[in-house]
C-alpha cells in the first residue's frame, strides 16, 4: 500500500473529513479501529462522535453511511486476548456496530440515509466455522490485517451492502483471466506496507 508520506502524488481525496464531506456523495464507507466497537468505553465515545461531529456532515453531503464491520483477529494480538474467542470477539463487534447504527438512525431521518452495516466480520466468522483452512488465508502475517483473500471477501460483502446484490461474475472473477481492473485484481495488490503482493 501507499500513503502520502511515501508517495506525494497519493490522492487522499481531501485534506480533512469536513472538506471531503462538503461534496455530495451517495455513500460514505467507514470503519472504526477494530477493537473499539467491541469495547463498551470506546463504543460510547465513538457513538458520541458520530452524533456530534459526523451526523451533521452526513446530512450536508446526503450520503448513506456504510459501516464496515471488521473481522475479529486471527490470534489475540494487540492486547485483544480479553475479547475472547473469534466468535465472542465477532459478537461484540456486531453489537458495537449495531449501536453505531442506532445512534445515527435518530440523527438521519431520511430513508435514503439510513446507515447500513457491511458485515465483513460475520462473513469471516462463517468461513472460520465452515472452512477453517480458508479462514487462515484471510489474514496477513500480522494476524489482523486482511490478506488479498480477506480483502477480496471484504470487497464482495461491501458490494452486496452498497448495491443489494452480489457482484457480477465478470467483475468478481472474470472467466477470461483479465483480473487487473476487477475486484480480485485490486484485492491482490491491496495490502499494508511496501513490497511485492502477498502470496496466495
Amino acid at each position: 500500500g501507499s500513503n502520502k508520506e511515501e508517495d506525494p502524488t497519493y490522492d487522499i481525496g481531501a485534506p480533512t473529513v469536513d472538506a471531503l464531506l462538503s461534496k455530495q456523495w451517495d455513500f460514505v464507507v467507514m470503519n472504526d479501529f477494530t477493537q473499539a466497537p467491541a469495547r463498551q468505553s470506546y463504543r460510547e465515545a465513538s457513538s458520541r462522535a458520530l452524533v456530534e461531529f459526523y451526523a451533521p456532515l452526513f446530512r450536508q453531503c446526503g450520503a448513506t453511511p456504510i459501516f464496515v464491520m471488521t473481522p475479529a483477529y486471527r490470534k489475540p494480538v494487540n492486547d485483544s486476548a480479553d475479547l475472547g474467542s473469534v466468535a465472542e470477539f465477532t459478537a461484540s463487534l456486531k453489537e458495537g456496530y449495531k449501536s453505531y447504527v442506532s445512534a445515527l438512525e435518530k440523527e438521519l431521518p431520511l430513508p435514503n440515509q439510513q446507515p447500513r452495516i457491511a458485515p465483513v466480520g460475520l462473513a469471516f466468522l462463517h468461513i472460520h466455522d465452515t472452512n477453517h483452512s480458508m479462514w487462515e488465508k484471510l489474514f496477513c502475517n500480522d494476524d489482523f490485517h486482511p490478506s488479498p483473500h480477506g480483502t477480496y471477501l471484504q470487497c464482495c460483502v461491501l458490494h452486496w451492502t452498497l448495491f443489494r446484490r452480489a457482484p457480477e461474475r465478470d467483475l468478481a472473477l472474470p472467466l477470461d483471466g483479465n483480473f487487473q481492473k476487477r475486484i480480485w485484481g485490486n484485492a491482490r495488490f491491496t495490502q499494508h506496507g511496501n513490497g511485492d503482493p502477498l502470496p496466495l
